[in-house]
């Protein structure tokens, strides 16, 4: 059971890391943050996206 539990850690870091320190992520973040007026900002967008990714890729590790 610590095995299962480490690899969905793992996973789900990773899976985070990467997806923050995605240059392209931040440039869609800023350019989402001046369509929008301040209405949803570049950190919003590149924690959320970076959330999804690493649940997903937490998942498919789990059931891998």
């Amino acid at each position: 059971m610590v095995g299962i539990a480490l690899v969905f850690i793992f996973a789900f870091g990773m899976g985070y890391g990467s997806t923050v320190a995605e240059p392209a992520l931040s440039a869609l973040g800023a350019t989402v943050e001046e369509l929008t007026v301040g209405m949803v900002t570049r950190v919003g967008v590149v924690r959320t996206v970076s959330l999804g990714a690493s649940v997903g890729s937490g998942c498919i590790g789990f059931y891998s």
